[in-house]
């Protein structure tokens, strides 16, 4: 069992991260609805990954309650909301990513199809997909916890109360991701230096209109690439853990706090990825100064 002023700085750093994760979201969307004219399937990706994150955010305060109620673990029906939201919130976010990558992917190594057959319509339904197995991936686990008479579980701790079956896809179904967006990525790095080699033996016309095209391309690579690295950096330490805390029994301190540890990191993904769009892109950094410059001046009216 934590100590109670663990459980209480914790929750405070939870409580934390949401009012960071909340502002930094709700900044890209303000950002996205003042300044894009017209929705493009890009502009609907960025929009799906700020709303799941923005999730998350929003479901951290069960989290942090958890921490602070140790009764609150003894109801199975509270266990489920806290462990099914986070898993509903942070594959939303995950599979968020993953459409970016292969949105990207065509973008670059099928840009011609890509510009006639792309549209705002079909993006929307792969977002619309994602989502709803979302929901499915964070009710499944709904059967274990009503499987039993008992509606009282001694803690809220994902291996008493879920099976190890489940546990284990769940690391499983993240390291696909990860397969998915790296081969995306290394395609779109190929077929963008092929493209920069080609330009570099043109002239005229044609090759100012290709060298930019190409440059719009690598720049939105570029924080496509930074969004990923962010993404494993801070998802991968809780497959890990979460593999080996399923394969060991029963689970010692030490394991708990890396799990602690591992979730905490992966919830920070969702603080940073606004952060990376006014350093990747010229234009959200425009619209994050003028958005925040207008607030300053609200309040020096206030």
């Amino acid at each position: 069992m934590e100590s109670e002023l663990t459980n209480q700085v914790l929750s405070s750093i939870l409580l934390l991260l949401m009012v960071i994760i909340i502002f930094g979201n709700s900044l890209v969307l303000i950002a996205v609805s003042r300044f894009r004219r017209k929705a493009t399937p890009s502009c609907i990706l960025i929009v799906n990954l700020a709303i799941a994150d923005l999730i998350l955010g929003l479901v951290l305060p069960i989290q942090a309650f958890a921490r602070l109620h140790s009764d609150f673990g003894k109801s199975k029906y509270a266990c489920f909301l806290r462990l099914s939201s986070m898993v509903f919130s942070s594959f939303s976010s995950m599979f968020a990513v993953m459409l970016m990558a292969i949105d990207r992917f065509f973008g670059v190594c099928h840009c011609i199809s890509y510009h006639q057959n792309n549209s705002v319509k079909k993006t929307s339904l792969a977002v619309a997909t994602v989502w709803i197995y979302s929901i499915l991936l964070a009710i499944y686990p709904i059967r274990f916890f009503f499987e039993s008479d008992s509606s009282a579980a001694r803690e809220c701790i994902v291996k008493h109360v879920i099976s190890s079956s489940y546990l284990i896809f769940i690391p499983v179904q993240y390291f696909v991701i990860i397969l998915i967006i790296s081969f995306m990525y290394f395609k779109i790095v190929k077929v963008a230096l092929n493209k920069k080699r080609v330009i570099s033996v043109q002239t005229g016309f044609v090759l100012a209109s290709r060298a930019m095209r190409l440059h719009r391309e690598l720049r939105a690579a570029k924080m496509m690439a930074a969004i990923i690295l962010v993404f494993v950096f801070c998802w991968t330490p809780f497959a890990v853990v979460l593999l080996y805390d399923v394969s060991t029994e029963p689970t010692n301190q030490t394991v708990g706090r890396l799990v602690d540890v591992s979730v905490f990191l992966g919830i920070i993904n969702s603080a940073v990825n606004p952060a990376i769009y006014p350093l990747q892109n010229r234009g959200f950094k425009k619209a994050f100064r003028e958005i925040l410059h207008c607030a300053n001046k609200t309040n020096a009216k206030d």
